[in-house]
């Protein structure tokens, strides 16, 4: 008797996956099963399959589904002189390293503006925009011994953050620190030689904030900090 997908139990992990065909060829059985939808979040996927209840088989190997990126607008317009189509993407979304358009590589214009141009009059579909994500690679530069927040005496907070010695001003993008209220930069102090800023509180002061330093090789480093 041949199979038939009741038969079968197949599970991602913890989860239930319901295939939706099947098909034979000797003793080889393929079960299809749902596409899995891209998200903001790589997924890693071990199918289990269990014939009849009996032991479950995995994957040897998992297999990974990369981040599904978003966060762009595009805009086509016909070159007249060459007849091509040129395509310029606007990238709203973070840690973008490459754009391609059908294909084809686009060049980064500036302002967020990535511009691609396809041989020939065609019609772009933003399925067509493919965007590279790299996420920030993990840095230690802010120096945790040296780096307060200081509670004062008319509802604010002075922030001071350090770099640990050898990490340079011209290394750093940004410090911002962030708690109930928001995000604030922290400006760097030459005199110093630290990001700080007194920070006033309209009503109760944070239990907790967040310091965020941003490199300007797309490094970040996350520091909780607790005012006292």
């Amino acid at each position: 008797v041949a199979p038939v997908l009741a038969d079968f139990t197949v599970m991602n992990g913890t989860t239930a996956v319901v295939p939706t065909a099947i098909s034979t060829a000797g003793a080889v059985v393929t079960l299809t099963v749902p596409k899995v939808v891209a998200t903001t979040t790589a997924q890693s996927i071990t199918y289990s399959v269990a014939y009849q209840k009996g032991t479950a088989v995995s994957a040897a190997t998992p297999f990974t589904v990369a981040i599904a990126p978003t966060g762009y607008t595009f805009a086509t317009v016909a070159d007249q002189l060459t007849g091509n189509t040129i395509v310029n993407v606007t990238v709203t979304a973070a840690n973008v390293t490459a754009v391609t358009v059908q294909g084809v590589t686009a060049n980064n214009i500036g302002s967020g503006v990535w511009r691609a141009i396809l041989t020939g009059a065609v019609t772009v579909a933003s399925t067509d925009v493919v965007l590279t994500v790299t996420p920030p690679s993990a840095v230690t530069d802010i120096d945790t011994t040296k780096t307060v927040a200081t509670k004062g005496f008319f509802g604010d907070v002075y922030y001071q953050v350090f770099l640990l010695n050898g990490v340079t001003a011209s290394s750093v993008k940004s410090v911002t620190v962030t708690d109930s209220t928001g995000t604030t930069v922290l400006p760097y102090n030459t005199t110093n030689g630290d990001y700080e800023k007194d920070i006033t509180y309209a009503s109760t002061l944070p239990t907790t904030a967040s310091i965020v330093l941003t490199t300007t090789s797309a490094g970040v480093q996350t520091v909780s900090v607790t005012p006292k």
